[in-house]
C-alpha cells in the first residue's frame, strides 16, 4: 500500500472530523515546519469554532449566543476572504499545507446551509 502524502491525511480529517486534525498529532506533525503547524494550528482552530457552534446550536435547540455570532461571521469571512496579502489567510494556509481551499469551502459552505436551517427552524 502507497503512503499517502500527509497534506492528504489533514483533509480527509477535516473532511470527517475537524477535531480529528490533531487527535494523531505525531503521526504527520513531525513533517511540518514550525509554520506550518501554526498555519494547521490556525485552520484547526476555524474548524474547530465552526463545528462546536453548529453542535451547541443542534444539541442545545437555542439561537446563537452573540459571542458565537462573533465567531461565526469571524471565522466564515476568514474562510471565504480571497485576501493572499497576510501570511495566514485561508488562501495562504491552505497553499502551505497544500491543500485546496476550494474542497475546504465546499464543506464550509455545507455546514453554513446546515446552520441556516437550524436557526431558521428556531425563529418560528
Amino acid at each position: 500500500m502507497k503512503n499517502r502524502p500527509w497534506f492528504q491525511e489533514i483533509a480527509e480529517r477535516i473532511f470527517v472530523d475537524p477535531a480529528g486534525i490533531t487527535s494523531d498529532r505525531f503521526e504527520w506533525q513531525q513533517k511540518l515546519s514550525g509554520e506550518q503547524k501554526l498555519m494547521a494550528a490556525i485552520l484547526e482552530d476555524a474548524l474547530r469554532n465552526l463545528k462546536r457552534i453548529i453542535k451547541s446550536v443542534k444539541e442545545k435547540r437555542r439561537k446563537l449566543t452573540k459571542h458565537n455570532q462573533r465567531l461565526w461571521v469571524k471565522d466564515l469571512h476568514w474562510f471565504f476572504a480571497q485576501d493572499t496579502e497576510r501570511i495566514h489567510s485561508f488562501i495562504n494556509v491552505c497553499d502551505e499545507l497544500k491543500l485546496n481551499p476550494g474542497c475546504i469551502r465546499n464543506k464550509v459552505q455545507e455546514w453554513y446551509d446546515d446552520m441556516e436551517i437550524l436557526l431558521k427552524r428556531k425563529a418560528a
